[in-house]
């Protein structure tokens, strides 16, 4: 009876061994990261999420881990770590089905960064504690237009990355990245203010220290443009009012370069300047005087 029971007890002991399911080495490195994240020891939770991604880069708990170091860093505003572990998900495993997830934590970093640096710009503080610095933040944005092409994060992306450049008071660039947009997405919701801020920066260099003549008629061009190409925009009012504020200056410029010319006696000059005058802006109230007075200059003229 005891040589029965034993075998009996040997066949119980075979069939549960059979039975019981393998531990899995990389989800046991992933259940005691999440367990050090419970017990808020976020450095060895990230320590066991690295050697998931190490020791069992094939396993499917790998891009879980480098996701969840992703949002871990995000939470803390460790951003750059944050970005970067993001980075590797997408690098290392491109068909896994948290790539939308990554890049959407990559456009909320850089976006919480920017919105950052506007609140310090605002209080005029200049410093750059716990951000990476300006030209990381540009990068950022780029690497996710890289990123996803096919995904609505790309338009937003270049979008937010024209708009950081002319932050950073680099109008040609930001100039540029706007009509990369457009030439992109010119039906987008964000069109027609990308639209908009390609004039609007050029006006802006038009009024600045050297009163950039080439600026000033590209601004011109740029808000005729628009206003053609987005009728229904809500900023159609301000490129009008913009708009006509470019004529005035133009016309006052030419007006006082005809005065100057006739003070010198320079009859063809004086008549050519009034009639670019008259020609920027003819519902000026000032163009029927220019235009009598152009008549007569032109038959002073040699």
């Amino acid at each position: 009876m005891r040589f029965r029971a034993s075998l009996l007890a040997l066949v119980a002991i075979l069939a549960g061994a059979r039975g019981a399911q393998p531990i899995d080495p990389a989800e046991e490195l992933f259940r005691r990261a999440e367990r050090h994240i419970l017990e808020g020891d976020q450095p060895q939770a990230v320590s066991r999420f690295n050697s998931v991604v190490r020791l069992h880069p094939k396993s499917g708990a790998a891009a879980r881990a480098l996701m969840r170091m992703a949002e871990l860093y995000a939470r803390n505003r460790e951003f750059s770590e944050a970005f970067d572990a993001a980075q590797r998900l997408i690098d290392k495993y491109p068909a896994s089905n948290l790539f939308a997830r990554a890049a959407d934590v990559q456009f909320a970093v850089s976006e919480r960064v920017m919105e950052e640096y506007r609140r310090r710009r605002m209080k005029n503080d200049k410093s750059q504690r716990d951000l990476p610095d300006r030209a990381t933040a540009s990068e950022m944005l780029r690497v996710i237009v890289s990123n996803a092409r096919q995904s609505d994060l790309a338009p937003r992306a270049l979008y937010r990355l024209a708009a950081t450049l002319d932050e950073e008071r680099k109008p040609q660039d930001a100039v540029q990245e706007f009509n990369t947009f457009l030439g992109r997405y010119p039906d987008h919701s964000f069109a027609d203010d990308a639209a908009f801020q390609v004039a609007f920066i050029d006006y802006r260099l038009s009024r600045a220290g050297n009163r950039e003549r080439a600026a000033q008629e590209r601004a011109r061009l740029a808000f005729e443009d628009f206003l053609a190409r987005h009728p229904g925009s809500g900023k159609v009012p301000e490129a009008r009012h913009l708009l006509a504020t470019l004529r005035d200056w133009e016309t006052t410029r030419l007006t006082e370069a005809g005065k100057f010319y006739e003070r010198r006696g320079d009859a063809g000059a004086a008549a050519r300047s009034y009639r670019g005058a008259v020609l920027n802006d003819p519902e000026n109230p000032g163009s029927k005087a220019l235009t009598e007075k152009i008549e007569g200059l032109e038959i002073q003229a040699p």
